[in-house]
């Protein structure tokens, strides 16, 4: 069979036909190789033959088909949650996808299907894999009809600047379950809540001109910042910033002066070009009233407005058009993808001892976070055992630089068209030594933060601005300061070095590795090469980090709440009390854990023993548990100074886990007063809080809420899980090369992940763009056990379950009760007890649990009640959920506790469940 006798019909997905050409009249078929088998081909095939039988295109293949190097790994052998996969669709056995007569080998080997045959010795060019041609092959061998690349025509191979590695941006877009979900612009929320990466001050008005929103299209136009552009009244104006509000486009234009000159004749626009987002010389202008782009713009008889500017916006300063992004996009529309990167050092065993890898991930900021925080939605990057967090971090550097200034060509899935990407480091999420590394400001040292400039006096001595706030660090500065040091240190004197080094507070790890060499008198030969480097590559001296564009070290490294609230404060707090307690009370705390209701702590349960006995060694989660639950197991064991110090920290955390804020300013000064509160009573109870720079720290919190959102948007928990990916995928590798084997190991992972999600892939050999048939992109969208392997959580994709909706588990005997009488009054109604509803997706409300109600939606007349039942009425082809409380009466605050009181007036209500905005879970 010869697979150039047909010619594709493409349709839907999975649906392709083929045509033989040899058999005219014959209708499209599904299956060339039924067809190929037919009488009728054989006959033509054989005169086909016969006629040139002096020319042959083909010679047979070698006895056997080719073994695969990899084995099928298949999810039943797997843990549920690895994420690491081998193999893409090999066959085990060596057993081949149809007959030997479909074999086929071309004279040229630079012809041959995408794997070489077992009989050719790979040599050096050989090892690395063209993960296009993988792509492609892994599609062949797991759908039903098999692609005959031989169809297709052969383009010249793309340049070497359309590589993609390491960044996924280009195959994210063509993924049908990302790009849809994504936020390309930003979104001034007004007073709305705050709960997503696209509502930041940065994103919003915080990025230079040449990294913000470039263009946006409207009318079937496409409008550039620092590009004049007529709106529907006629009136010249000039966006500036592109964003969302509501469910409007807007732009904030600046409206420029048009001067015309005579002889010849000539435009002048003028307007100043440094003009910030709430400046009052910015218009906001609905995208939808701009008539026209700049190269439209026709100013009356005299041409176009184009020509007659010479292409410039004057003032200073002077601004060439149109915008260079234009001519990048070449008509295609450009998507702002902004990315939030983190590294970290992990354990690469599962004694989590030892092995220590230096790991880069990312997600894309524009996903909400319901959705960002899916493993399926992070993204490896890179790793290394042996080289630090600066080195790797060159080679990702210099990728996001190009990914700023030139963008990359991808497809778009929700439009199904080509777009140009443009992306930039929104934020770097790290704990605080990660944080100082990449910053330049390690710790220890006597500067404590690397946002502000909080020095550490040796000599004790109280200045006249001990109570003044340290100024904020600079960034340009630490450039400045770090190149400085270089100098001093290329001269070979260490004491001046280091001295200036403390006096600064400023460290670049690589450029220190230099310095030591330039101060070894007998090693000549290795401070030539580094006087080489410094004349023909200086930037390659320094962090790299100080080069990336857009980033700003000392604004973009959020205070990161789970190192420095959970694992920094709680825990100093939790060791400092726990030690305090003696074996008696110990064995007291332990009881009443155990006898603590979990209700409406969304924890099944409370490992009392675990906390007790370790509680030197918890993490995250655990200290969640004991902020939550500290008032009713340890306030009993405390003294006044240590309820009231433990009592500002529950209200603080309030603040620090809120997940939306609707009035910024209002929260922002309520935080702040909570965190001075909280560090008064700090110092009041020992002196030696001071000492902890993550006291420090939470000072810097609201700063990064301000910039970035709710603190739990930065916050690393999703990265933290994902280390245990990558453990697992070091602990299953040969440990020969283990930076190398986890990135394929990664990349496999990735190359099923697109294929299964019906993402639309590209072989660059051969031109073609394919997608997986519906037999395999059903084995992901229908199988929750791949969905769950691969970390991807339906239930968070805008499922369209309605809530309230009943859980369906076992209403108990001990609860079930009679239909009580106020249902009498629906005497033709459908009446059953259920024994749990779903309020949303997280809150779940059943016997027991307290509720806070507004009836009829009205908050000022909410009450608080204890839910004794929940029953549905089924009535008029409607269902309708009630429960039956008990309801509570708000009294004082509880001198003990500090907490408000809850007065039972045994009274019996019924309120109807209607939304979840009408009913909370306590």
């Amino acid at each position: 069979m010869n697979p150039s006798d047909f010619i594709i019909i493409r349709g839907p997905v999975g649906d392709n036909r083929y045509k033989c050409k040899l058999c005219t009249g014959r209708a499209p078929t599904r299956s060339y190789r039924d067809h190929a088998r037919s009488a009728m081909h054989q006959r033509k095939v054989e005169e086909r033959n016969a006629r040139n039988a002096l020319n042959p295109l083909f010679m047979r293949p070698p006895e056997g088909p080719p073994q695969p190097d990899h084995t099928q790994v298949t999810v039943e052998d797997q843990a549920p949650d690895e994420l690491v996969f081998d193999a893409i669709g090999f066959n085990a056995g060596g057993s081949d996808n149809g007959s030997e007569d479909e074999l086929l080998t071309f004279r040229d080997i630079s012809h041959a299907t995408p794997f070489n045959s077992t009989d050719v010795p790979l040599g050096p060019a050989q090892e690395e894999i063209d993960w296009d041609d993988y792509l492609f092959e892994a599609m062949n061998q797991l759908s039903d009809e098999p692609f005959p690349s031989d169809l297709l025509p052969k383009p010249s191979l793309p340049s070497a600047d359309t590589s993609w590695y390491p960044f996924k941006n280009k195959e994210e877009m063509s993924n049908p379950y990302v790009s849809p979900q994504l936020d390309f612009l930003p979104e001034d929320p007004r007073g709305s809540e705050i709960y997503k990466f696209s509502q930041s001050s940065k994103w919003l008005h915080g990025l230079p001109p040449d990294l913000r929103v470039q263009m946006i299209e409207s009318n079937q136009q496409h409008f550039y910042i620092f590009e004049p552009a007529m709106a529907n009244n006629g009136q010249i104006v000039v966006p500036v910033f592109f964003y969302k509000a509501g469910l409007g486009t807007y732009a904030k234009c600046a409206v420029p002066q048009v001067e015309y000159t005579h002889e010849p004749l000539s435009v002048n626009v003028r307007m100043p070009l440094d003009l910030s987002f709430n400046s009052d010389r910015l218009v906001e202008v609905n995208v939808l009233n701009l008539g026209q782009s700049y190269p439209e713009i026709v100013m009356g008889s005299h041409g176009r407005l184009a020509e007659l500017c010479k292409n410039q916006i004057l003032d200073s300063p002077a601004r060439q058009l149109p915008n260079p992004w234009r001519t990048k996009a070449g008509g295609k529309i450009i998507r702002h993808m902004p990315i939030n990167l983190y590294a970290d050092d992990t354990s690469g065993n599962v004694s989590k001892q030892w092995n220590r890898h230096i790991s880069f991930y990312f997600t894309l900021a524009g996903l909400p976070p319901k959705l960002s925080n899916m493993q399926y939605n992070c993204h490896f990057l890179s790793t290394s055992n042996e080289a630090g967090v600066l080195e790797i971090g060159e080679q990702i550097v210099e990728e996001l630089n190009m990914l700023a200034t030139d963008g990359f060509v991808a497809h778009d899935a929700s439009t199904g068209s080509d777009v140009l990407i443009m992306s930039l480091v929104l934020c770097f999420q790290a704990d605080s030594p990660m944080h100082a590394e990449v910053t330049n400001t390690p710790l220890p040292n006597e500067g404590s933060s690397q946002i502000c400039l909080l020095m550490g006096r040796s000599d004790g001595l109280i200045t006249p601005d001990f109570q003044k706030s340290p100024l904020p660090r600079n960034w340009e500065t630490i450039q400045t300061q770090t190149k400085s040091l270089w100098e001093i240190g290329k001269k070979g004197v260490k004491s001046h070095f280091d001295d200036k080094t403390k006096e600064l507070g400023i460290r670049d790890s690589i450029n220190r590795r230099f310095v030591e060499v330039m101060q070894q008198k007998d090693n000549v030969d290795a401070q030539t090469e580094v006087n080489l480097m410094a004349q023909s590559d200086s930037h390659r001296l320094f962090n790299p980090f100080l080069k990336l564009k857009g980033f700003d070290g000392c604004l973009d490294t959020p205070v990161e709440i789970l190192h420095v609230f959970l694992l920094g404060i709680v825990k100093y707090m939790t060791r400092d009390f726990m030690k305090s307690l003696k074996v008696k009370e110990l064995a007291q705390v332990l009881a009443s854990w155990d006898a603590l209701n979990v209700k409406g702590l969304n924890v099944p349960s409370i490992p009392a023993k675990y906390l007790v006995e370790h509680f030197s060694s918890l993490v995250g989660k655990d200290f969640k548990i004991i902020l939550q639950t500290a008032p009713f197991v340890l306030y009993q064991f405390m003294n006044d100074s240590q309820r009231n110090h433990w009592i500002s920290l529950g209200q603080l955390a309030t603040y620090v886990f809120q997940t939306r804020i609707t009035n910024m300013p209002q929260y922002l000064a309520d935080l702040r007063k909570h965190i001075d509160i909280f560090l008064c009573h700090s110092i009041n109870m020992s002196a030696q809080w001071v000492n902890k720079p993550k006291f420090h720290m939470l000072k810097h919190l609201p700063e990064s809420i301000e910039c970035f959102g709710p603190a739990p948007l930065f916050a690393t928990e999703k990265f933290e899980s994902f280390n245990s990916v990558l453990r697992n995928a070091s602990v299953h590798s040969n440990r020969h090369r283990p930076g190398r084997d986890l990135g394929l190991s990664f990349l496999n992972f990735q190359a099923l992940r697109l294929v299964a999600s019906n993402a639309q892939l590209c072989n660059h050999k051969t031109g073609m763009t394919f997608h997986a048939s519906s037999g395999v992109t059903n084995m992901f969208r229908s199988n929750p056990l791949i969905q769950k392997s691969m970390g991807y959580n339906p239930m968070a994709m805008g499922s369209p379950i309605m809530f309230p909706t009943p859980i369906q588990s076992v209403l108990p005997k001990a609860d079930q009760e009679e239909i009580p009488s106020y249902f009498q009054q629906y005497p033709n109604a459908r009446i059953k007890q259920v024994s749990q509803l779903r309020l949303s997706e997280k809150d779940v409300v059943k016997k027991g649990y307290f509720v806070l109600v507004a009836p009829g939606g009205i908050t000022r007349d909410q009450v608080i009640g204890r839910v004794n039942s929940l029953w549905q009425i089924e009535w008029d082809h409607q269902i309708r959920y009630v429960m039956k409380t008990t309801t509570f009466k708000l009294l004082g605050v509880d001198p003990f506790y500090q907490m408000r009181i809850l007065e039972n007036t045994h009274e019996a209500r019924y309120l109807a469940v209607i939304d979840r905005s009408s009913a909370r879970t306590h």
